[in-house]
């Protein structure tokens, strides 16, 4: 139990450490002017994603837990809590990546806008990094803390690179760069930490695809209406765009093989996720 505690603690500081370096980057070398676009488009971005993700890793590594000895079951768990996490974060991300601008005037103000394209960027790379993010409860799970360890060690300091790499082209630089290798090192990364464990790649492809196809067809119909610009004013835009987005996005899922069943269990297991969380939220206040 104290190696796992030191394992997850150090996991949290390594963690905690390279998630900052950007901000303390572009702070130093670019000023604090960027430094808050900076920040406004990368929390815009990332807090709706953070917000879906904890619910779903508190029930995954509960459930997961307990199924250590049933591989078969720990599998079908696992693929239907990250095909249910992808349905909801990957058509919100994407739709943030489209409807960059209109986000920052309606949230921000016109003031804002140069934080568009970090909005764009960072919506981009939460689109796939949300999925990648579970590999996390898998490694502590099945009992690898250490290996839990050595993959955040290997993520962070590529993170790191990745932000350096991208110093010349300033703060849109620095967050395009984290999303290039952020796509580039997705598989190996997988690859590497699903060694050992119930879960494979094809898995994990597998659970994603669904979402992630209904996603770039909801996508590709929104990018085309707003091309043609039928729609008057920012406002108008992302009342009317966030309208259509869930019924198209649905009907694409739908035109899926297997997608009515499929929809069913991942509302199911995203209201059994809210409903634990919300529990033991009240059960720790109540403590408290």
């Amino acid at each position: 139990m104290l190696t796992f505690g030191g394992d997850l603690t150090a996991f949290n500081l390594v963690y905690f450490i390279s998630s900052s370096v950007d901000k303390v980057l572009i702070g130093r070398l670019f000023g604090a002017a960027s430094l808050g676009l900076y920040r406004q488009g990368a929390q815009l971005a990332l807090l709706p994603a953070a917000q879906l993700v904890y619910p779903v890793n508190n029930v995954a590594q509960s459930v997961l837990s307990r199924l250590q000895s049933d591989p078969e079951r720990y599998r079908r768990s696992y693929s239907k809590l990250l095909m249910a996490l992808c349905a909801v974060v990957m058509p919100l991300m994407l739709f943030l990546a489209i409807f960059a601008r209109e986000t920052i005037l309606v949230a921000f103000g016109e003031k804002w806008l140069p934080a568009t394209a970090i909005l764009q960027i960072m919506a981009l790379t939460s689109f796939i990094e949300t999925a990648g993010s579970t590999v996390g409860s898998i490694l502590l799970t099945t009992g690898k803390s250490r290996k839990y360890l050595i993959v955040g060690i290997a993520a962070s300091l590529i993170m790191i690179a990745s932000f350096v790499i991208g110093i010349p082209w300033g703060a849109e630089g620095i967050a395009f760069s984290h999303l290039v290798v952020t796509f580039l090192c997705l598989v190996p990364f997988l690859l590497w930490s699903f060694k050992d464990t119930p879960i494979t790649l094809r898995l994990f492809a597998a659970s994603i695809a669904r979402p992630l196809l209904a996603s770039i067809l909801m996508g590709a119909v929104l990018y085309s209406l707003k091309a043609v610009a039928i729609f008057d004013g920012a406002l108008a835009t992302l009342l009317l765009c966030g309208s259509l987005m869930p019924a198209l996005y649905f009907s694409f899922w739908l035109l899926i093989p297997g997608g009515r069943s499929a929809m069913t269990g991942v509302w199911e297991d995203l209201m059994s996720a809210f409903r634990k969380s919300k529990g033991r939220n009240a059960a720790e206040a109540s403590a408290g």
